[in-house]
């Protein structure tokens, strides 16, 4: 599994709003990203996965996060995000920016917080 995170100039983070009949976390908040298809890297799942979901082309996407669950190794990358770029959504209902503050009162999957509170330090930094 990949997740991207997008952060924005105001370090907010884009979430997608899961639909209610998705068949994991649904009408949850979570990460845009996928799974990693067979001869696939990780960056490149993420750059696909990106495309396919919001029509956006990550350019320099930092990996920043990797951990093994019992589902399989899990790879976070982040990249701050260039505006000149127009995002489309094409799967899930909605998305938004966040504040990592809010995504504390948002309905997320745990993995979701967890993760945020460990990259927070990195997003914080991030100028």
């Amino acid at each position: 599994m990949v997740s991207v995170i997008l952060i924005d100039e105001d370090k907010r983070i884009l979430l997608q709003h899961r639909t209610d009949d998705a068949p994991k976390y649904p009408g949850m908040w979570g990460f845009f990203g996928g799974g990693i298809e067979e001869n696939e890297t990780p960056l490149e799942a993420a750059k696909r996965e990106c495309l396919e979901e919001i029509e956006y082309k990550l350019k320099n996407p930092k990996l920043i996060l990797k951990k093994n669950t019992a589902k399989g190794d899990f790879f976070m990358f982040i990249e701050k995000y260039d505006s000149s770029q127009k995002l489309v959504l094409h799967e899930g209902q909605d998305m938004k920016w966040f504040k990592i503050e809010e995504i504390k009162q948002i309905k997320t999957a745990q993995f979701v917080k967890e993760a945020i509170e460990e990259i927070a330090p990195l997003i914080n930094s991030q100028t």
